[in-house]
């Protein structure tokens, strides 16, 4: 999913595989690079975490980058085969008090 923010453009997406032999997922944002990124942008980006079919979660971060062209992710969270756990990937732009508001993906 992509940020086109006025100062800067972003993308951010959940990931999922094998970590440390254990089934995973995580969040990943890249921020854009050149033309596409301006200074003083604060990117960030965090994971919520659901035990109980999404009636209330955990938040793992913001982390946050005002770097352009970086590619970073969230600490992984081990996944379930119970269907009450559910992941999701937030993130936002943030400038000169301005704000891209909070974008979410789907609820994995």
């Amino acid at each position: 999913m992509v940020i086109d923010f006025p100062h800067a453009v972003a993308s951010y997406a959940m990931q999922a595989g094998n970590v440390g032999g254990r089934q995973a997922a995580w969040g990943v944002l890249t921020t854009g690079s050149g033309s596409n990124w301006g200074s003083g942008v604060l990117a960030q980006v965090w994971m919520d975490v659901s035990n109980d079919n999404r009636q209330t979660w955990i938040q793992c971060g913001p982390f946050g980058t005002m770097t352009g062209g970086k590619r970073m992710t969230t600490p992984a969270y081990p996944t379930s085969s119970s269907s009450s756990r559910a992941f999701r990937v937030c993130a936002q732009l943030l400038s000169q008090g301005s704000n891209s508001g909070i974008q979410c993906t789907s609820w994995w």
